[in-house]
């Protein structure tokens, strides 16, 4: 892999060949195979959406540094649920929803089967029902989003809702290692 973003590094230097600018190159090693996703730009992007703020290494201020964030559920957090639980849970009844809140860029990576597709940015709360017999269980990339979009649903009065605590990312780690992770 690092041979690979070192040519592509050398392509962009030189300006030669075809550049992967736009495109995610998925290796599977133990299959060799390899897959090519368009990842189409984010809009509201400061650096490359319609209206870009910033144009020099100046403009983008202070980079924050991300926290690897905890995969096991928080004790003190009844609206979490962890992966292991979600997966006996599925195994053993049927009345739990899947709802991937993710990017479609990210829902063609990889997703839970069974899940619904629905960005958090076009989500509409009147799909869902607040039968306590369903739980609506929300996830994401590693449960950022699933949060957020779990308390809009708590606040209007959803107390069916959980949030798979780490995401789709600690699904992957926990239950299934050979699931596509980015």
């Amino acid at each position: 892999m690092g041979l690979l973003q070192s040519t592509e590094v050398l392509k962009l230097i030189l300006g030669i060949g075809k550049d992967m600018i736009g495109q995610l190159l998925l290796y599977d090693a133990l299959k060799l195979d390899f897959k090519k996703m368009n990842i189409p730009k984010e809009k509201t992007c400061q650096l490359c959406g319609v209206n870009p703020r910033i144009r020099a290494w100046l403009d983008a201020g202070k980079v924050p540094v991300i926290e690897k964030i905890g995969f096991e559920e928080r004790k003190d957090n009844k609206d979490q649920v962890s992966a292991h639980w979600l997966s006996v849970a599925l195994r053993n009844r049927r009345n739990i929803m899947l709802i991937d809140v993710r990017e479609p860029h990210e829902w063609e990576i990889c997703r839970l089967k069974g899940a619904e597709h629905h960005p958090v940015n076009r989500i509409k709360t009147d799909d869902f029902t607040k039968d306590l017999e369903k739980i609506i269980v929300f996830y994401c990339h590693r449960g950022v989003r699933s949060e957020r979009t779990l308390k809009i649903f708590q606040d209007l009065g959803y107390e069916n809702c959980r949030s798979l605590a780490g995401g789709i990312d600690a699904w992957a780690e926990a239950i299934e290692p050979d699931m596509p992770r980015y």
